[in-house]
């Protein structure tokens, strides 16, 4: 430091909150010729004349990719079950029923809570913008490739299970001509009545969680903001989009309470970064911002991260305690359920969202404290907090069935035969689980390995998860259902059926993969259908 040029490095002489002590053995780089020192090994960057803030490699934040790619495959692997359950794969297998079962509950309470709360992450580390550009952005990036996906993928996916003929099965035995069937799909009210938007449903979900998040977020960072106008605009668009879902579940028959809790927990964050307002992301200070940098400690950052958690999750549990499937969504005769089903699903997958990104934003602060005080109550809380999450994880496992037949998140709700707290728990156990993943991919998966491997995880999630089930269903229904019937072959071994299911996977997984590299050689038809993050050097978070 003592021989670096003043004018141009700013040097350190006391650490400000954000920047811990040096140690030695630390691994620090300089340039003259730039305004900054960083410091690699605790990835904190001080620019001269402003405040630190935190940031990862210059603004990537590797881990929530990571996750992301972790979380897409697992998504992958619950539907090769489901599609190989379709055709009673393991219905003469010992005992695989039931793991079948206890195995797609523990997938719904992991599986898309974790990837919304990603995508939560992923929004928090991403440059702000306005409400117009963001759904403009997001609409291309979600809505497009849902519609070219939708009319392409859904109506062959229904006919394959619709036209089957369970009696000689095989995709030269079908019901009716594929081409025939297809077209009259197509041209006919059957493209309006046949509606089902099956596994592509992720998508719209999530440009209308982004709908109803963003202003929250713009609201919150316009706290370090001195317009006005600006702040008033903002929490008018909010109060709209958030006073109209209220009516809304009013409407649709649920309760007030569930109502109360369902704006809960999102409203609460905002009320938060009122009193402490959000710090500056590490990639908008890297690119730069027009606004402030907030004057908040480490120590009020990760308070307000632990109070808006708490809030969060006890929102949540009062949620499920306050409907009822048996209300909302009672037997049918024909097997279908209600629409509404869904709702208790949409709401809390939004606050998974809004979690997320609240939280990637406090955690900046949070992550300073945690690794620079020593103090005993710092550690203590660390126990408590390892030891609850840990028993919850192993009280919150679920029981092996679904309370109506219908594996939705949550599975319980406050009419389960077995009692109202077991969706509380399941819930509770999805939280458990979130902490869990995100500090072990944070403390192990922060960093970029492989470039190539990072390009291609990362750039073929959106295809791998568009493409998947179409071909886990031709594996099912037109390969694997169809060979054991000619050959007369049942599998009762637990080890064989575990390879074919493996095989199932890497056989979907790699077509996938090779409509990726098809879409990697057009590059109009790879915006299409996503691909916008296919390439390093963008920024995280592009989901």
């Amino acid at each position: 430091l003592s021989q670096a040029k003043p004018a141009r490095i700013k040097v350190i002489r006391s650490p400000p909150p954000f920047l811990p002590p040096i140690r030695l053995g630390e691994s620090l780089s300089f340039w003259s010729g730039a305004e900054f020192v960083e410091i690699m090994d605790q990835r904190l960057l001080t620019t001269e004349g402003g405040p630190a803030v935190s940031t990862a490699s210059k603004g990537r934040i590797y881990y929530i990719d990571w996750m992301r790619v972790v979380a897409i495959y697992l998504v992958v692997v619950y539907h090769v079950v489901q599609g190989l359950t379709w055709v009673n794969f393991y219905k003469n297998v010992p005992g695989m029923l039931r793991f079948v079962e206890s195995f797609r509950a523990s997938a719904l309470q992991i599986g898309m809570p974790m990837f919304f709360h990603i995508s939560g992450r992923g929004q928090a580390v991403s440059p702000s913008m306005g409400l117009k550009k963001t759904f403009l952005r997001r609409a291309k990036r979600l809505l497009l490739p849902f519609v070219i996906s939708y009319v392409l993928l859904i109506p062959p996916w229904q006919y394959i299970d619709e036209e089957y003929d369970w009696q000689q099965p095989g995709s030269m035995h079908m019901k009716e001509n594929p081409i025939g069937w297809l077209v009259g799909y197509w041209t006919t009210s059957e493209f309006l009545l046949k509606f089902d938007m099956a596994w592509l449903w992720f998508l719209p979900a999530l440009y209308l969680i982004t709908v109803f998040s963003t202003p929250l977020f713009l609201l919150a960072e316009q706290y370090n903001s001195s317009r006005k106008d600006v702040q008033r605009r903002y929490c008018v668009v909010a109060f709209a989009l958030w006073g109209s879902l209220a009516v809304c579940l009013l409407l649709c028959g649920f309760s007030p309470n569930f109502a109360f809790f369902s704006l809960l927990g999102p409203l609460s964050a905002v009320v938060v970064s009122h009193v402490v307002p959000l710090p500056i992301p590490a990639t908008a200070a890297v690119a730069g911002n027009a606004l402030s940098e907030p004057r908040t400690s480490a120590l009020e950052m990760w308070l307000a991260y632990q109070i808006y958690t708490l809030i969060q999750v006890a929102s949540n549990i009062g949620l499920v305690l306050s409907f009822e499937y048996a209300q909302i969504d009672p037997p049918r005769a024909d097997g279908a359920h209600n629409p509404r089903a869904a709702i208790p699903f949409f709401v809390l997958c939004l606050s998974f969202y809004i979690h997320g990104y609240f939280g990637q934003r406090w955690e900046e602060g949070s992550a300073v404290v945690q690794g620079q005080l020593s103090s005993w109550w710092l550690m203590l809380h660390k126990l408590l907090l390892a030891f609850v999450m840990l028993l919850i994880v192993m009280t919150s496992t679920p029981l092996g069935d679904v309370e109506t037949g219908h594996y939705i998140y949550p599975i319980y709700s406050a009419s389960y035969e077995g009692g109202a707290g077991f969706g509380a728990v399941y819930v509770l156990g999805t939280w458990a689980y979130i902490g869990v993943f995100t500090a072990l991919f944070r403390a192990y998966c922060d960093e970029i390995g492989s470039p190539a491997l990072y390009k291609h995880a990362t750039g073929s999630t959106m295809v791998v998860y568009i493409f998947h089930w179409v071909f886990v269903k031709i594996f099912a229904f037109w390969w694997l259902n169809p060979t054991l019937w000619r050959y007369s072959w049942i599998v009762r071994n637990a080890w064989v059926a575990l390879a074919v299911t493996l095989l199932a996977l890497v056989v979907s997984v790699a077509l996938s993969l090779s409509i990726y590299w098809l879409l990697l050689k057009t590059t109009s038809l790879a915006e299409l259908f996503g691909m916008e993050g296919s390439r390093i050097g963008t920024r995280a978070g592009t989901v």
